[in-house]
């Protein structure tokens, strides 16, 4: 046997060793808590959502699709088509109400 397929061997035999025991002993695997999970939460989804939704449509009111670029992360596809529909909008004399 080649000194790599016996390292590839160990290292299964261990994987599978560990595998076995953390689902034959439950109790050795103990939740960690992260800082993150009990770090006061901010605004709920629905209420950033709905802040996102306003600002988009107080542009798409004004007709100014530079206001959208905020919205949007860097070189977003869909901030991309956003603000060329608007602008495309204006140009044919439209507007959002």
């Amino acid at each position: 046997m080649s000194r790599k397929t016996l390292q590839l061997a160990l290292l299964v035999a261990a994987f599978v060793l560990s595998a076995t025991q953390a689902v034959a002993c439950p109790a050795l695997i103990e939740p960690v808590e992260t800082p993150a999970a009990s770090a006061p939460a901010g605004p709920p989804p629905v209420e950033l959502l709905r802040a996102w939704d306003a600002q988009r449509a107080e542009a798409w009111a004004l007709g100014k699709p530079r206001l959208l670029r905020a919205l949007y992360t860097p070189r977003s596809v869909a901030g991309r088509h956003d603000r060329a529909m608007l602008r495309a909008w204006a140009a044919r004399g439209l507007v959002a109400r």
